[in-house]
């Protein structure tokens, strides 16, 4: 046989083995995430489901072994139910988790995106089962995510994704341990962490396909869990966020100039975010916009609040707008639509979260708040600290007519000092309202030892900060105990891990101030 022939066989050898496993390549499913798929998890995410339910149809069609489109259905299910809060949607939609973890798992599982989707799938519904208080559901589903997470972590140490959806898992099913009977022992600082070292990773790669659902679940977890965690928050990346073409990023906006107690900017997101058919209806976002009017004593609150109940089909923030509604009815000296709103709260909504609680505790008290507190406490919630101020200062403390309204006048005086960075004098103020009502079970004294304990703890007095978060954890408040519990324990577990990892002490500072639903 000639060399010539030789050669021949070989060529077509070679054809013959490359067209075999190109065969074999293609009855393997895979997970291509392309720029196509990127637009489409982009679209699920500002709310743009028509965009990206087509998106990911095309991807079906031309590239039917490409499995990522089946993820990209589920996070437009995720954001769909967590914006409307809709539990019958919620449930007709839950039979296709397992489909769509079935078919991941017929993937590459060589590929990151193998653990990744399995366990964003488990975490998106796990979410949801929280966000309608199925907290033994929840963790289910987390105990069964956190597992992928942590072997991806280990298999593909450079895959940040998988720290962000660990980090959302743990403190997630941290914040609901007390409440389910599964057994999770979770850390919600090391969730937290987690978090935050993705979305870092994020700012130093922009081209990372989940820099925008980052922030997404840093801003979800953190004001689902309650927890106001300033290094947390400073992992926010605003330059990503674009409200004009995108109501999640005006939603996580709001929240996050809240939280920094800057209303104002809230305000700017709130009313410029797009509203055309393209959108997917956030009803939220009208509760806030009508909350930003009322911290700064203006009339427009109504109409937004309004506009949230007439639509919104979920159960939370029910009757803390009716209060809401109720405190603009008082602002305006309306005493009698006061009463109608406190009136109709008491029969609206449930009292499952800790802010419609703290709205049926004062609708059942049947004493209207004094004036000149309501607008001090609305002013400091909106960030007009100097209005705050001169509001209490008009508040004569011989006018209170209760250890409730002193203690909350005590309070707001020490958490306005605390905002205006004069620390010495807010100390002084939390340590009065800790002393004189301690034994009631009031939400002030409790509150004061949290804030007490982040003042020293930005000091760097740890063992200081460490007695006032062990009182808070004492105390029993008749609203918001979980929520400051949960809290005080997190800085606990946090100055912990400083004792035993002394540098993380240059990345931790303590927490803030302030927020939406915070009293």
């Amino acid at each position: 046989m000639s060399r010539f022939n030789l050669i021949i066989i070989f060529v077509i050898y070679a054809l013959l083995i490359n067209n075999s496993n190109a065969q074999e390549y293609n009855d393997v499913a895979f997970f291509d995430f392309n720029q196509n798929m990127r637009t489409a998890q982009e679209n699920a995410i500002q709310l743009r489901f028509k965009e990206a339910g087509l998106l990911s149809q095309t991807e079906k069609s031309k590239n039917p072994m490409n499995l990522v489109p089946y993820y990209i259905d589920d996070v437009m299910d995720f954001m769909r139910v967590y914006t409307n809060e809709n539990h019958n949607e919620f449930r007709k939609l839950q039979p296709q988790r397992d489909i769509r973890i079935a078919k991941i798992k017929s993937g590459d599982n060589a590929s990151p995106y193998y653990l990744y989707f399995q366990a964003a799938i488990l975490t998106h519904w796990a979410f949801l089962h929280i966000r309608f208080n199925e907290y033994t559901d929840a963790a289910k589903l987390i105990k069964l995510a956190l597992p992928h997470t942590e072997q991806n972590i280990k298999l593909n140490p450079d895959f940040a994704a998988s720290k962000m959806l660990r980090g959302s898992a743990i403190a997630l099913g941290a914040a609901i341990s007390n409440d389910s009977k599964t057994g999770l022992t979770l850390n919600t600082a090391e969730g937290l962490d987690l978090i935050t070292e993705a979305c870092n990773y994020g700012k130093k790669n922009p081209k990372w396909e989940f820099n925008e659902i980052c922030q997404f679940w840093l801003a979800s977890t953190l004001i689902e869990i309650g927890i106001e965690e300033s290094n947390s928050w400073a992992a926010l990346n605003p330059a990503i966020l674009d409200y004009k073409k995108s109501p999640t990023a005006a939603y996580i906006l709001a929240v996050y100039h809240l939280e920094a107690g800057n209303s104002v900017k809230a305000l700017a997101a709130l009313e410029a975010y797009p509203t055309d058919d393209r959108y997917h209806s956030f009803y939220f976002l009208d509760y806030l916009r009508g909350l930003c009017y009322l911290y700064k004593l203006d009339n427009k609150a109504d109409m937004f609040i309004k506009k949230y109940l007439d639509r919104y089909q979920g159960v939370h923030h029910i009757k803390d707008a009716h209060q809401k509604l109720a405190w603009s009815a008082l602002l305006k000296n309306n005493l009698q639509q006061y009463k109608i709103y406190m009136a109709d709260l008491k029969v609206k909504g449930n009292n499952i979260a800790p802010y419609d609680a703290n709205a049926e505790r004062e609708a059942n008290l049947n004493l209207s708040p004094n004036s000149s507190l309501l607008k001090a406490h609305l002013l400091f919630e909106g960030g007009f600290y100097d209005k705050a101020i001169a509001e209490l200062n008009a508040c004569v403390p011989s006018s209170l007519k209760t250890d409730y309204e002193k203690a909350e006048y005590g309070f707001y005086k020490a958490r306005i000092e605390h905002k205006m960075k004069r620390f010495d004098a807010a100390l002084r103020e939390y340590d009065l309202v800790i002393n004189t009502y301690k034994n009631k079970n009031f939400y002030f004294a409790c509150a004061a030892n949290f804030f007490a304990g982040t003042v020293w703890e930005e000091r760097k007095e740890y063992d200081r900060a460490r007695i006032y978060y062990e009182n808070c954890t004492k105390l029993n408040p008749e609203v918001f105990k979980k929520t400051l519990h949960d809290r005080a324990r997190t800085r606990l577990d946090a100055i912990k891990s400083l004792k035993t990892d002394p540098n993380a002490a240059k990345n931790r500072v303590g927490a803030t101030i302030g927020g939406p639903n915070k009293k």
